[in-house]
């Protein structure tokens, strides 16, 4: 299977901008994604959008500054790594992520002291470390301006409504993913700015392992998870773990949006009301003709991309869905 899936966020956006966040979601899948350099280029093109809620453009904190979460899960030749990082104060969370990944790489696999001490190599990290990794790696270190980070936008309405405490934002952008999969590899990537006026040192779903995304394979099927929405309850759930576990007890003839909807609903059964969406890209071992994406979300919108091949051309699909009726919206895509 070759597919690529990326979403901008389970939220509350406005229809006025619709047109604006189909021309970026086409613009970035018409992006090659052959490489690893090529999915840090789509991750950039994303983060860097006026229009996401990580990177450039982040959210500010109650001290009117940006720090991100980032994670990654890379699985090549059947081995998986992962690493997840808060903190982040640079306009491209994910590729620093990678960075961190290779600075790992080189710490723990290449006979350095980590790994004759017998430790474990970390699969979160907090972002301000990496100055001392690179210290290790005698690798110069990047100096960022945080005055960078900040849209403009993004200032106005810190400032606004620091003064309006009691007025409430009505426009709702989260965490971004990337789902890249082909012959050899995949990945799951995420980044997010977070909240508004969350607490310095928050650390949100992207920047916790297996809850913004996560990766499993069952021998039959692999399945490849992003969520969005309420970090907090995505974070208490492990929400795509959790996603993961319950669709790989499933057996016989699935109906893979139904089993998705279900899960939901029974999360929503556990918590109360939730607010989150989810994607799953399935692809079923043994018959290509079963590969599916399945997604479900209780948020106002939930908008995403799918690139796949078709006749060995690649298609390109937008998908703006809208919760109209009901408490969630589900739906299921072959791939």
């Amino acid at each position: 299977m070759k597919v690529a899936v990326i979403h901008t966020g389970a939220g509350n956006n406005s229809r006025k901008n619709e047109g604006q966040y189909k021309r970026l979601f086409k613009r970035v899948l018409s992006q090659p994604n052959e490489s690893i350099e090529d999915i840090l280029r789509v991750s950039e093109h994303l983060e860097k959008s006026e229009l996401t809620n990580t990177g450039y453009g982040s959210s500010l904190d109650i001290n009117g500054e940006v720090f991100c979460d980032a994670g990654i899960i890379r699985v090549d030749q059947g081995q998986r790594d992962e690493l997840s990082v808060h903190s982040i104060r640079h306009v491209f969370p994910i590729r620093e992520t990678w960075k961190l990944m290779e600075n790992l790489d080189l710490l723990y696999c290449e006979g350095l002291k980590f790994d004759k001490l017998g430790l474990s190599r970390p699969i979160s990290l907090d972002y301000k470390l990496n100055d001392k990794i690179l210290e290790l790696l005698n690798k110069a270190k990047q100096e960022v301006n945080p005055d960078d980070l900040i849209l403009p936008r993004a200032r106005y309405i810190y400032d606004y409504y620091m003064n309006r405490p009691e007025e409430v934002i009505e426009e709702i952008q989260d965490t971004i993913g990337i789902i890249d999969i082909n012959d050899t590899r995949k990945l799951v990537l995420t980044s997010s700015g977070g909240n508004f006026f969350k607490l310095p040192g928050r650390i949100g779903c992207a920047g916790t392992p297996r809850c913004a995304i996560d990766f499993k394979s069952n021998g039959k099927y692999t399945f490849s998870c992003m969520c969005s929405g309420n970090g907090e309850q995505i974070i208490r759930y492990g929400l795509s773990s959790l996603v993961i576990e319950r669709m790989m007890q499933l057996e016989g003839d699935i109906d893979w949006s139904e089993a998705l909807q279900g899960i939901m609903e029974s999360c929503k059964t556990e918590q109360g009301n939730i607010y989150v969406g989810v994607i799953i890209v399935i692809e079923d071992m043994n018959d290509c003709q079963n590969n599916r994406l399945v997604y479900c979300h209780t948020t106002e919108t939930f908008q995403f991309g799918i690139k796949r091949m078709v006749d060995n051309q690649a298609e390109i699909e937008v998908i703006m869905s809208r919760l109209q009726k009901g408490s969630l919206v589900r739906g299921e895509y072959k791939l």
